[in-house]
């Protein structure tokens, strides 16, 4: 099941946050490097995957839950798959063979 979060704002910073989707999509991160690393056919093994949010504290927010989850790092580190998380604006005319959006 799905927690719904809610948005909040980085202090006097007008970006928004949701804790919740951005924990969710950290167990999505750790299910699609886990198939990566059972699956034996390359072609259905994402090689990049991309993180996109228009949103620059959800952006802060991912990358500080990646760097400390010591499970996810370690799946990382096994996997050939590389994980970039970005803004919408620099994402333009990028490419990645799995996008998960995060708003």
């Amino acid at each position: 099941s799905v927690e719904l979060g809610t948005a909040s704002s980085a202090g006097e910073n007008t970006s928004y946050r949701n804790e919740a989707e951005a924990k969710e999509i950290l167990m999505l991160l750790k299910d699609v490097l886990r198939d990566t690393l059972s699956s034996d056919d390359d072609f259905t093994s994402p090689m990049s995957i991309g993180v996109v949010t228009p949103y620059s504290s959800q952006v802060a927010l991912i990358k500080s839950l990646m760097a400390a989850d010591p499970e996810l790092r370690s799946v990382a580190m096994e996997s050939s798959a590389t994980i970039e998380v970005r803004s919408v604006d620099g994402y333009q005319g990028r490419e990645r063979d799995l996008i998960i959006f995060s708003a």
